[in-house]
C-alpha cells in the first residue's frame, strides 16, 4: 500500500482539480517506480542503428537532471548523439502546486544512434554508474520507429537548451541541421519560429544583425543553401531611394559645438563634452558587466567587446583616465559607421585638444600597444589619406587596427580608413554633421546650453548607410564568414567523435559533416588557419574583421541582388524615410552617500508611426488623465490603447498593471517546472482597465461567477475580479484587490502621455524578495544553461569533460561566466565520474533565496519614472532614475539636485 501526502501551502488559490490530478499522477509514477531498474533495446540499421536505455534514478541522481549531466558511453565508442529525457511526472505535478517535495525524478531514458551489429557494452553515469549489454536486433520497422522517437527527443532537447542558454545555440543548430540533411529527417527550427518572418521583422533583422538572422545563416551554411562560388558577376545594385525628411528653418541659428563640425554626417555621434563624463559612463557600464543589459541581469557569457575595441584602437581607458583629463581634453565624442562590435566595428574616438600633452600621450599608448603585438606581426606605417599624413599601427589579422589622424586641435583614433578620410573632408565643410540642417534642427530642440552629460545623435544618413548596398551585402558576407568558422570548428569535433578523418574540408564533406562547396565564396575569400586559429583571408580574425565601411564591394551574386531589391521594395512601400534619433542624458547628484539621478530625454523627430504597424497602431491618443499609482505599488505601468483585433466595441481606454510592495504569496524556487504559472500565483499584482473593460472584456467571463453587491466575481483559475466606477480590475488575491481598489482613482498629470511607468526603491521593500528571486531565477537559469552546454559538448562530440570549457569558449568566441558570481569547476564523484558545477550552486534543492544574493537591479535601482508620447510626427520619451552607485566609482563634478525645480513628481510624470 502506498500513502501519498501532498502539502499545499495556504493562500495559493489553486483549483481543487490540480490536487486531484496530483494524486492520480503521483500514484501512477510510484507504481512505475516499482519496475525494473535498467531496461534497454536496440535495432541495427544503416547508416545508424537506434537504441533506447531506461534507468531508474535514485535521490542522489537528482542534481544531474537539471544540468543534463548524464553520460552514456560504449566500450568500443560505437554510440553517437544521445538524447536524455527524464520521467519526472511527480515532480512536475508538485512543482505546479508549489508544494515542498524531496521526490527524485523517477527515471532517465536515453535514445542513441550506434554503428555495427555486435552487442553494445554500455555504461551510463547518472552520476551513479550503471552497466549493461544490449544485443541489437535487425528489425527495420522498429528501427524506423525508434529513429523517429530519437529525432523528436533530440530536437526537443536542442530547443530546451536554447530556452535555457544565454548564448547563440550554435552547437544545437549545427547538429540538428547536419543530422537532418545527412539522415533525411524533417527539422524544426531551434527557436520555434517559422522561416517566413513579417516584412518588418525581416527588415529589422537585417538592419540590426539579430540572432535570428545569424542562426538562419548557420542553418544555410550547414545545408549548403547559399550561393555557390564564382557567381558574383552582377554590378552593385543602386542604393535604396530614401530622401531625407524636411526640417523646418529655425528662427535663430542654434549654437553648434565645434567638435560636431568634424564629424561625418553618416556617423553616429555620442558627445560627452568633458572627458570626465566619458569616464563616468565607462565606469557605470564597467560596474555592471560592461553593458546596459548587465544592469538588469548578469549574463552567462562575456564577449569582452569593450576590451576588443580598446585593443583594436590601441588605447586603454584605464590609462587614458590617469593621463588625460579635462585640463588636457576640452571635448570628446565617440563616432562610427556601425556598432558591429562582435565582428569588428567602424568606430573611433574624437578628442578636442586643450593641451599639447594630448598628442604625446596618445602616441605613447599606441607605441605600447604596437610593442605588445610585435610577435603577431604588428607594424607601424605612415600613410597618406586625403592628402594628410596618418599613422597606422596594425596586425595582419586586424586584431590591432588603429589609424591616428590629427587636424588642427582635433585628434581622431579609429579602426576605419574611410572614417579618417571623411574626418578630413568634414573638417573642410563636406557633408559635416554639424553643418547639416537636420542636426541644427536637433540642436534647436536639445540645445548645447542644456549641458547634457551625454548627447547621442543617430542621423538619417547613419541609418541610410546601414541599408546601403555596401553595408547590407558586406555585413551578411561577414556573418557568413563567422558562421563558416563556427561550423568548421564544430564539424572537426564531430568528425573526431565519430572516429573519422576530418582535418581538411574534403574529408568533412565526404563524411556528410559539411555540405558540398562549403567555404567557397562569391567574393573569393576563404578560411585560412594561422597559429591554430581560423581566419578570413580578406577580413582577418573573428571579432576584429575589416570594418564594413573599408571593404571593397565590386560585384554581387544574383541572390544578393534579389535580396537587396526586396529590401528596396519594402522601403518604397513601408519605410520611405529613416527617423533621426536624439538622446540627452543628464547626471545629477542627490546629496545622499553615492546617490545620483540620471535623466534621459529621447526623441525621434520627425517620426512616421505608420511604418511600425501594430506596435504603434494599438496606442491611443496621448492623455493627461491617468490612473494614480498607489504608494504601496512597487511597480506601476499604464498605457492608453485603442481597440483590439478589429472589435468596434472596444474603444480607447487605459490598461494598467501594478505590483504591490508585499511578500510573495508562495514559496518561490527558480528551478520549478512551469515557473511562469508559479509566478502568476506568487506575484502580489493586479491588472485593470478604465473607463471600460476594454481588452479585459475578451476574457471568458461567462465561465465566472456573477458579481456580488460590491462588484466582486470569480473567474477561471481562481482569478478575482472587481468592477466599480468604470474600473475593471483583476488579481489572484482578493485581499490585495480589496486593499488596492479602495484608493484607486483617476488624476490629471501636467503633461500628456500614452505610456507611464513608475518603479519604487528596490532596496528597502517587502517586494525586494520577489525582485531578487526574479534576478536569482534568471541568473540560475543562465548558469545552468552554460553547464548544460558544457555537458552537451561532451555528450554529443565526445569531448573529455575537462576540455569542454575551452572548446565552448572557442566556439562562442566568448568567456563563459557564472551569472551567480561563482566559478565553474569539475566535481568528481566516488565512481570517478566528473560533472561540471558552479561554486555558487546549492548542494541540494533550492528552498530559499541565498542570504548574500542581491539582483543587479536591486543593487542600484532607487526609483524610476518614465513617460512616452507618440504624436503624428514625433516620439518623445523621458525617464528619471535614482541610482545607488558602487564604491568603485568616484563621483565628481555633480551639480546639485532640486526636485521642485526639475518637477520630479512621480505620479504625474509625462513628456511634452
Amino acid at each position: 500500500m502506498v500513502c501519498i501526502t501532498v502539502r499545499v501551502p495556504p493562500r495559493y488559490g489553486i483549483p481543487a482539480s490540480f490536487v486531484w490530478l496530483a494524486a492520480v499522477l503521483s500514484a501512477t509514477v510510484l507504481c512505475d517506480r516499482a519496475g525494473a531498474q535498467l531496461k534497454g533495446e536496440a535495432y541495427s540499421g544503416e547508416p545508424f542503428g537506434v537504441g533506447r536505455l531506461t534507468i531508474q534514478l535514485s535521490k542522489e541522481d537528482s542534481g544531474t537532471v537539471d544540468s543534463n549531466g548524464f553520460e552514456l558511453v560504449e566500450k568500443h565508442g560505437r554510440i553517437f548523439y544521445p538524447s536524455f529525457t527524464t520521467g519526472d511526472v511527480l515532480g512536475i505535478v508538485l512543482s505546479i502546486l508549489g508544494a515542498d517535495s524531496d521526490a527524485a525524478p523517477s527515471s532517465v531514458t536515453a535514445y542513441y544512434l550506434f554503428t555495427g551489429e555486435a552487442p553494445l557494452e554500455l555504461t551510463c553515469h547518472t552520476p551513479t554508474t550503471h552497466t549493461t549489454t544490449i544485443t541489437p536486433r535487425p528489425r527495420p520497422e522498429r528501427q524506423r520507429d525508434f529513429m523517429r522517437h530519437w529525432w523528436d527527443r533530440y530536437q526537443a532537447s536542442a530547443r530546451e537548451q536554447y530556452r535555457l542558454g544565454d548564448y547563440p545555440p550554435i552547437l544545437e543548430t549545427y547538429l540538428t541541421s547536419m543530422l537532418s540533411g545527412r539522415l533525411h529527417l524533417d527539422r524544426k527550427r531551434i527557436d520555434d519560429r517559422g522561416r517566413t518572418a513579417s516584412p518588418l521583422g525581416s527588415f529589422l533583422d537585417g538592419l540590426l544583425g539579430t540572432e535570428a538572422l545569424r542562426l538562419a545563416m548557420i542553418e544555410d551554411t550547414v545545408r549548403g543553401s547559399h550561393d555557390p562560388a564564382g557567381s558574383a558577376d552582377l554590378p552593385l545594385p543602386s542604393a535604396v531611394n530614401m530622401p531625407s525628411p524636411s526640417f523646418p528653418q529655425t528662427a535663430e541659428d542654434p549654437l553648434i559645438e565645434p567638435i560636431a563640425m568634424r564629424v561625418p554626417e553618416e556617423c553616429f555621434y555620442i558627445r560627452f563634452g568633458k572627458f570626465s563624463n566619458y569616464m563616468w559612463l565607462a565606469h557605470l557600464l564597467e560596474d555592471y558587466g560592461g553593458d546596459l543589459k548587465g544592469m538588469i541581469t548578469l549574463r552567462g557569457h562575456n564577449a569582452r567587446l569593450n576590451d576588443r575595441m580598446q585593443r583594436q584602437l590601441g588605447l586603454k581607458e584605464t590609462v587614458l583616465a590617469k593621463l588625460i583629463g579635462d585640463k588636457v581634453v576640452s571635448d570628446v565624442a565617440l563616432i562610427g559607421r556601425d556598432a558591429y562590435l562582435f565582428q569588428g566595428a567602424a568606430v573611433g574616438i574624437l578628442l578636442e585638444q586643450q593641451h599639447l600633452l594630448l598628442g604625446a600621450e596618445i602616441a605613447n599608448q599606441r607605441a605600447n600597444a604596437l610593442q605588445q603585438e610585435k610577435e603577431n606581426g604588428g607594424r607601424h606605417e605612415t600613410i597618406k589619406i586625403a592628402d594628410h599624413e596618418v599613422s597606422l599601427i596594425s596586425t595582419p589579422d586586424n586584431r590591432l587596427r588603429s589609424f591616428y589622424a590629427v587636424d588642427g586641435k582635433y585628434h581622431l583614433v579609429t579602426t576605419s580608413r574611410t572614417i579618417v578620410r571623411r574626418f578630413f573632408e568634414a573638417g573642410g565643410g563636406q557633408r559635416s554633421l554639424g553643418y547639416s540642417q537636420e542636426f541644427r534642427h536637433a540642436r534647436s530642440i536639445m540645445p548645447v546650453e542644456r549641458e547634457d552629460t551625454v548627447f547621442a545623435y543617430l542621423s538619417t544618413a547613419f541609418f541610410r548607410g546601414l541599408i546601403s548596398p555596401q553595408y547590407r551585402i558586406e555585413s551578411r558576407r561577414r556573418m557568413r564568414s563567422v558562421s563558416d568558422i563556427e561550423v568548421l570548428e564544430i564539424a572537426r569535433l564531430a568528425a573526431r567523435a565519430e572516429g573519422l578523418a576530418g582535418s581538411n574540408l574534403d574529408e568533412l564533406v565526404e563524411a556528410g559533416l559539411l555540405p558540398e562547396r562549403f567555404g567557397q565564396r562569391a567574393d573569393g575569400s576563404r578560411l585560412v588557419e594561422q597559429d591554430n586559429r581560423l581566419l578570413d583571408s580578406m577580413r582577418g580574425a573573428r571579432g576584429s574583421f575589416l570594418p564594413v565601411a573599408d571593404a571593397t564591394l565590386a560585384a554581387v551574386t544574383d541572390r544578393e541582388a534579389r535580396d537587396y531589391r526586396t529590401l528596396a521594395e519594402f522601403c518604397r512601400q513601408h519605410w520611405q524615410h529613416m527617423d533621426p534619433i536624439m538622446v540627452g542624458v543628464k547626471r545629477i547628484g542627490l546629496g545622499a552617500d553615492r546617490m545620483e539621478c540620471v535623466e534621459i530625454d529621447a526623441r525621434a523627430v520627425p517620426f512616421e508611426k505608420e511604418k511600425y504597424g501594430f506596435l504603434t497602431a494599438i496606442l491611443g491618443p496621448p492623455l493627461r488623465k491617468f490612473v494614480r499609482p498607489s504608494n504601496d505599488d512597487l511597480l506601476h505601468a499604464q498605457v492608453v490603447v485603442n481597440g483590439f483585433g478589429g472589435r468596434s466595441d472596444i474603444g480607447v481606454h487605459h490598461l494598467f498593471v501594478g505590483v504591490q510592495d508585499m511578500e510573495p504569496s508562495v514559496a518561490l524556487q527558480p528551478n520549478k517546472f512551469l515557473k511562469w504559472l508559479q509566478w502568476v500565483f506568487a506575484t502580489p499584482g493586479y491588472l485593470g482597465t478604465w473607463p471600460s473593460s476594454g481588452w479585459l472584456g475578451l476574457l471568458p467571463v461567462e465561465f465566472g461567477s456573477e458579481p456580488d453587491v460590491d462588484g466582486y466575481s470569480r473567474l477561471p483559475l481562481g482569478i478575482w475580479r472587481r468592477q466599480f466606477d468604470r474600473f475593471s480590475v483583476l488579481s489572484m488575491r482578493r485581499d490585495l484587490l480589496e486593499h488596492r481598489t479602495e484608493t484607486m482613482e483617476m488624476s490629471e498629470a501636467e503633461n500628456e502621455a500614452q505610456l507611464r511607468i513608475r518603479v519604487g526603491d528596490l532596496s528597502e521593500t517587502k517586494g525586494k524578495t520577489m525582485v531578487d528571486w526574479v534576478g536569482y531565477s534568471r541568473s540560475w537559469q543562465a548558469s545552468l544553461g552554460n553547464v548544460r552546454f558544457l555537458n552537451a559538448l561532451s555528450q554529443q562530440l565526445k569531448l573529455p569533460r575537462a576540455d569542454s570549457r575551452l572548446a565552448a569558449e572557442r566556439i562562442l568566441d566568448a568567456e563563459l561566466v557564472c551569472s551567480l558570481g561563482g566559478d565553474y569547476q569539475l566535481a568528481r564523484h566516488a565512481s570517478g565520474f566528473q560533472q561540471w558545477t558552479s561554486t555558487k550552486w546549492p548542494g541540494g534543492p533550492i528552498r530559499r533565496l541565498p542570504a548574500e544574493y542581491q539582483s543587479p537591479l536591486s543593487q542600484w535601482m532607487r526609483g524610476l519614472d518614465a513617460a512616452l508620447v507618440l504624436r503624428d510626427d514625433k516620439l518623445l520619451m523621458r525617464l528619471r532614475m535614482d541610482m545607488q552607485r558602487k564604491p568603485t566609482q568616484k563621483l565628481i563634478g555633480l551639480p546639485a539636485f532640486n526636485r521642485s525645480k526639475d518637477g520630479a513628481q512621480g505620479n504625474s510624470s509625462g513628456a511634452d
